[in-house]
């Protein structure tokens, strides 16, 4: 590995996996979704739904991910505009006339603090990428998070609303609640606290 490749801050997809195990359908430079990864949403809900497979559709159908998305092509944008001067301007002049001797001027002016400027502003827009790497990841990360915690509270859900319906059913076919001791083991005030 080189030193470039150590200094390289992780992606999107690399930051998410990292901390969820889950494979962003992000492309690697983190400006949009895998292509199609549309028709995989259909692929995904083909087969059985775990938190894993819930969450991969919940980040494919997120439109704020697609939104938070496009700040990272946006601050790329300004990072490749920060390593580039400001445009020299040029100025011409034409002189008409028996007098002249210099029949026209040419001018070429250049901005050279926006050239003397150039390291400190691709440090700040290496920044800005950055920080809208992680916003995205953040983003990202918070899809994964509610959509587990929802898959499994639908889970415990269901699985509450299938020991009611056990329950009922079997009081109704035994006529007695299905736990029969409430209290603690020991005595009780039905036998009078007496412990001899």
């Amino acid at each position: 590995m080189t030193t470039a490749q150590a200094d390289k801050p992780p992606s999107v997809p690399e930051l998410v996996h990292q901390r969820t195990g889950i494979n962003v359908p992000i492309r690697a430079n983190g400006e949009g979704l895998e292509p199609g990864s549309a028709d995989s949403v259909e692929k995904l809900l083909a087969g059985e739904l775990s938190a894993d497979r819930a969450a991969r559709v919940a980040l494919l159908n997120s439109r704020a991910l697609q939104a938070e998305l496009e700040e990272i092509g946006i601050s790329r944008a300004e990072f490749r505009q920060a390593l580039l001067p400001k445009n020299p301007m040029i100025q011409g002049e034409v002189r008409f006339g028996s007098g002249a001797h210099n029949p026209g001027e040419l001018i070429l002016m250049q901005d050279l603090t926006s050239i003397i400027l150039i390291p400190h502003r691709r440090q700040a827009a290496a920044l800005g990428v950055r920080a809208a790497t992680l916003r995205v990841s953040n983003a990202a990360l918070q899809v994964v998070a509610d959509t587990r915690a929802a898959y499994f509270g639908a889970q415990a859900a269901e699985r509450t609303r299938a020991l009611w319906e056990k329950t009922v059913v079997d009081f109704q076919n035994h006529g007695t609640p299905v736990v029969q001791n409430h209290s603690p083991p020991g005595p009780s005030p039905r036998d009078g606290w007496n412990v001899a």
